[in-house]
């Protein structure tokens, strides 16, 4: 006589061990986005001065707009966007590394890479992770199922990014 499926210890403790049936939709008892529709998209913060940092913020919440956003992501956008300006000004700002050039000496006038590329590749790094969590790239979009919801095709989505640029 079988007894059916053994009980898996780590499900059991998270409480997913209930599995949908074909067909069965799970509904949330909360929207996955509360639009921001009422004046259109935000503006972006005060604090936001920076020039580049402005443009970053426009056109990622004209993408993310539409998709939908809660007041709470409006942080994590700023980030992005102060992360973006940030990488722009350690690499092409006023005192860039480009500008300063890549190498550069210490306090004993020995040869080290220019700080700036580290400030630049860890704002990179840090904007990355942001765009990524937002679904801002084809393939990020990919993982978060964005592209099945639109009905888009993953060779839609690159042709659009194409044609964008």
């Amino acid at each position: 006589m079988t007894r059916g499926r053994k009980v898996d210890p780590t499900r059991a403790r998270r409480g997913t061990g209930h599995r949908a049936k074909a067909g069965e939709v799970k509904i949330a008892n909360e929207p996955a986005a509360i639009l921001l529709t009422s004046s259109g998209p935000p503006p972006p913060p005060d604090d936001l001065d920076h020039p580049h940092a402005i443009a970053v913020w426009n056109e990622v919440v004209r993408e993310l707009h539409p998709r939908g956003l809660r007041g709470v992501d409006l942080e994590a956008i700023r980030l992005l966007a102060s992360q973006a300006a940030l990488a722009y000004e350690a690499a092409v700002g006023a005192e860039g590394w480009r500008r300063t050039g890549l190498m550069t000496t210490n306090a004993n006038g020995a040869p080290i890479v220019n700080p700036l590329v580290r400030v630049e590749r860890d704002a990179a790094n840090l904007y990355l992770r942001f765009s990524e969590r937002f679904g801002l790239d084809v393939a990020s979009r990919m993982r978060l199922g964005l592209l099945q919801l639109a009905g888009q095709s993953l060779s839609d989505a690159l042709a659009e990014d194409l044609e964008r640029e």
